[in-house]
């Protein structure tokens, strides 16, 4: 029942009311206007003048000072089912409205009844618009829409089952429900990490790996510093310390003189803050049963002043590292011009290419358990110098890495409706780097440094801790026979570098073409077999032996049904604009990803999506179920899944085109098709399924201007343009509209 429905007699309809009380910290315009003012007035001399160890205490103490004082923690009831759409002057319009009712019961005059029907519906409507002009502006501005868009969507329907979602999970077989014990028992199992007695217990000795090259980490300036405080992301979740990144990044006019003083003063001497190695550690459901510890993940929260401590170190180490040419090339994680588009397309090829070769392809997909918590200090830190971070440099990583400390908060709301939170014990890990730091991806990869070469036709693709090995031969001995000699080698180095391989989530796929005769190889880890599978996860894309990709576009078609759902649900709440938004950030998004490889799929697996993308635009702009859509494509600046297709491998082309060879590579001659991508010669169809190759097919039929576009993103602009006019509804619409 809407609650704000007048009934004849002129009360409120009855409804419940749910609250909760917790202490929170009051963020307003007023208070960060005073916070500000007080904090522009301090002069920051004892920082400036203290001990560079205890520079950092002396600031904190200072802010934290201020912090409190203008934004104290107050106990607040927070009513759960309070709209916040509804404004003062409609309230005013609903007691007036209330009264008109209790006067038109009293005198039961037929005119006043016309009267009040009429503002009645005055009433409904302004209500609508300003439930509306709420959600748009709501969704709109934030920084995550899906995520918005489901609170929203659980709010109108009632469901608040996030209010009194209390952790409770087994301990020896009994349910704990006890917030304290609760938390520690989370500690216990993200902190352990299981001894494996290949392990060394002393760092082995690296090569120097960098050729005499060292790493001399160099003071910023202000303009730098504004740069990466203005950069990080603007939220409100908090550390050990309970500030916000966003009110740093508010106030960093007034903080920018003492942070860079800090910041340099840290990077000279070679001293990371104490106070800013505390992580946070929240618990967040993965999967399955909600009472089992194993199917947890941890979310680590750091300091938020520790961001720009890491940042400032972390920009000048990686631009070091890619200048120089000492990170591994296989390695595509947390790297600039590298990512999971460029690590798949790169394996997929090389197992289309192999297939094409007429070779027999496996692939095998490595979990390492816990990476990231299972670094050892001693070997990241040899391996740093190896790859020639010394002096101060060193000692910074070496400060900023040991005696961490870590605890795991859980919250906790009581039958009377109080929200707590309960923290565990505070522990110092002897291993690991925090997953939730800006350095810890860039640390890994470090790690990482140094895998040994494959033998035979082999390739190996890292995404951060995802390891993916492609093993092809003429027979399966030869298969069996590599897999055993490649595979022993990797074990070997991983567990000289205190990783393990966890086998049960281990496994690998024998790759043929449809027509092609599958085959069974026998593939032990540590003389453990592991199991063969007909379809795996392979970073976030679902892959099978014949690359059809029938189970990918499955999962796709799922995601966006639950797209569709949320799109339907804000529909009668938000304007087409918002809806538009919606689209993009939930089912555009999810058909984009990994389509340069899956769009080579069938036209029957295509026109599922597609028929899915028109059941979006009808929702979008309100139209009957079977009204053509196809130029309300173009209109919402969309591309359909054909013309996504086309538009990702294309642009694949394009920023590898000048190692792709042209037409006219071997003369002179002003030819009209000089220009053109060379089309490798293949011996199977299946080779077609290649971005590389389809993507030249593509670029070779745009129109010659597009072509003759040499900035990539004016290129890129000129292709979308041309895509989205056309909303391609097949590919070979794509060919025989474009020109000769």
């Amino acid at each position: 029942m809407d609650y704000w429905k007048v009934k004849a007699h002129g009360k409120d309809s009855k409804k419940e009311k749910n609250f909760i009380f917790q202490y929170s910290r009051n963020f307003s315009e007023q208070n960060f206007e005073q916070f500000s003012l007080a904090i522009s007035k301090e002069s920051w001399l004892d920082v400036f003048n203290a001990n560079v160890e205890c520079k950092f205490d002396i600031f904190n103490r200072l802010f934290l000072h201020y912090f409190d004082r203008y934004f104290p923690k107050t106990l607040v009831r927070k009513n759960v089912n309070q709209k916040s759409w509804v404004t003062d002057e409609l309230k005013t319009r609903k007691t007036k409205l209330i009264e008109q009712s209790n006067t038109a019961r009293l005198h039961k005059d037929k005119n006043i009844k016309v009267r009040l029907k009429q503002s009645y519906r005055e009433f409904k409507k302004k209500l609508i618009q300003s439930k509306k002009a709420f959600y748009d502006h709501k969704i709109k501005n934030s920084k995550n829409v899906i995520k918005e868009t489901w609170k929203v969507i659980n709010k109108e329907v009632g469901n608040k089952s996030n209010l009194s979602d209390n952790l409770s999970v087994k301990d020896k077989g009994k349910l704990c429900t006890n917030p304290d014990k609760v938390s520690n028992l989370f500690l216990n199992h993200f902190t352990k990490i299981e001894n494996n007695s290949g392990r060394p217990q002393s760092p082995s000795t690296f090569n120097n790996t960098c050729d005499n090259k060292q790493f001399k980490c160099k003071t910023i300036d202000h303009n730098t510093l504004d740069k990466i405080v203005s950069n990080l992301k603007n939220k409100y979740s908090t550390g050990y310390d309970d500030v916000p990144i966003a009110i740093i990044k508010k106030a960093k006019d007034v903080l920018l003189k003492p942070l860079l003083h800090l910041v340099n003063s840290s990077l000279i001497s070679g001293i990371f803050p104490e106070e800013l190695k505390i992580a946070k550690i929240i618990p967040v459901h993965k999967k399955n049963c909600k009472n089992e510890v194993t199917n947890y993940r941890p979310i680590a929260l750091l300091p938020a002043i520790s961001k720009i401590f890491e940042r400032a170190m972390s920009n000048q180490l990686l631009e070091y590292l890619e200048s120089n040419g000492l990170l591994d090339s296989f390695q595509h994680g947390f790297r600039k011009g590298k990512s999971v588009k460029t690590a798949t397309i790169e394996f997929i090829e090389s197992v289309i290419d192999s297939i094409d070769d007429f070779e027999k392809a496996v692939g095998i997909f490595i979990d390492l358990s816990q990476a990231f918590d299972s670094i050892s200090h001693e070997i990241l830190l040899e391996r740093l110098r190896s790859l020639g971070v010394q002096g101060a440099a060193y000692k910074w990583f070496e400060s900023y890495l040991l005696n961490r400390r870590l605890f795991v908060q859980v919250t906790h709301l009581s039958e009377r409706g109080f929200k707590s939170v309960h923290n565990s014990k505070m522990i110092t890990p002897k291993c690991g780097i925090p997953q939730g730091s800006i350095l810890g991806p860039i640390l890994f990869i470090c790690y990482l440094k140094g895998i040994p070469q494959l033998e035979g036709n082999s390739k190996i693709v890292f995404y951060a801790d995802d390891a993916n090995v492609k093993i092809s031969a003429s027979s399966q001995k030869e298969i069996e026979t590599l897999t055993e000699l490649n595979m022993s080698t990797l074990i070997k180095h991983f567990r000289e570098n205190n990783l393990l391989i966890n086998i049960n989530k281990t496994n690998f796929i024998t790759f043929t073409t449809q027509q092609g005769k599958s085959f069974h190889p026998v593939i032990k880890l540590d003389n453990q077999l592991i199991s063969q599978s007909s379809g795996t996860k392979f970073l976030g894309l679902a892959i099978d032996q014949h690359l059809n990709w029938s189970n990918q576009v499955t999962m796709i078609q799922s995601r966006i049904s639950s797209g569709l759902f949320a799109l339907r649900k804000m529909s009668y709440i938000c304007s087409s604009e918002t809806l538009k938004t919606i689209y993009f950030a939930y089912i555009h998004s999810i058909i984009s990803f990994g389509i340069s490889l899956y769009g080579a799929t069938s036209n029957k697996n295509m026109d599922s999506i597609l028929k899915l993308q028109k059941q979006a635009i009808r929702i979008i702009l309100h139209l009957d179920f079977n009204e053509s859509v196809k130029e309300h494509f173009s209109s919402l600046n969309i591309m359909t899944v054909y013309s996504l297709y086309v538009f990702e491998t294309v642009m694949w082309v394009k920023e590898n085109h000048a190692s792709l060879l042209k037409l006219g590579y071997n003369h002179e001659y002003n030819t009209r098709n000089k220009d053109k991508l060379c089309l490798k010669k293949h011996n199977l169809e299946f080779y077609c399924k290649k971005p590389s190759y389809i993507g030249a097919k593509f670029y070779n039929k745009l129109p010659h201007h597009i072509q003759l576009e040499s900035n990539i993103n004016k290129f890129k602009g000129l292709l979308k343009t041309y895509l989205i006019t056309r909303a391609l509804y097949s590919i070979n619409e794509f060919f025989q509209s474009s020109p000769e």
